[in-house]
């Protein structure tokens, strides 16, 4: 193959765009900027968020903390996690190499070794909205939800209206089995006779 049908072949391979070639520019964003958070796996079981922090103290600065408990139907294989996103990428560094193996100890004696590594997902949740929704409370107010209850209301206090009704709107009494079945017989003998 020449210089010139390579060139060529690279020209008209281009022409189309995958839909990975118009998502580089996002993945680029996210590919130089450091790794900073962390998950630490594998704490004991019964520890809780305060311990967790007394025995990483001083924890280095950080935006996002997020204790996981273990999961008591997964027996010997329960672990507490927790996720800590660093804010200066230094800091990764220096938790990892003070905490990755550390032995963390629970109240019945028992050593857990902690493994510390990069999470699998980078990013962290957006934090969530504090204000209460707008609408909250005002049902009694709303003019549907009242000509509901005035509808609901009416139909209480008049029986007459409670008749059982068809598909068509039109009252039929109702039918005995033993009825059904004669029905049923009659038009089976039709069938037959026909």
């Amino acid at each position: 193959m020449s210089s010139e049908e390579t060139s060529e072949s690279n020209q008209t391979g281009n022409e189309g765009k995958n839909e990975s070639d118009s998502n580089k520019g996002k993945d680029k964003k996210y590919r130089n900027t450091p790794l900073t958070k962390v998950v630490i796996r594998r704490l004991p079981p019964t520890m809780t968020l305060e311990k967790f922090i007394d025995q990483v103290s001083p924890l280095p600065e950080n935006d996002y903390l997020h204790f996981a408990k273990a999961d008591a139907s997964l027996g010997q294989h329960a672990f507490c996690t927790a996720y800590v996103n660093f804010v200066n990428p230094k800091d990764v560094y220096l938790f990892t190499e003070k905490f990755d193996d550390y032995c963390f100890i629970d109240g019945k004696g028992h050593e857990y070794r902690a493994v510390v590594e990069f999470a699998p997902f980078q990013k962290i949740p957006r934090k969530k909205s504090r204000q209460r929704d707008p609408k909250c409370g005002t049902i009694y107010s709303d003019s549907d939800y009242l000509t509901f209850v005035a509808k609901i209301k009416q139909s209480q206090d008049d029986p007459n209206e409670s008749v059982i009704k068809t598909t068509c709107g039109k009252s039929s009494p109702l039918l005995s089995v033993q009825d059904v079945l004669e029905e049923i017989e009659a038009k089976a003998q039709e069938r037959k006779s026909m």
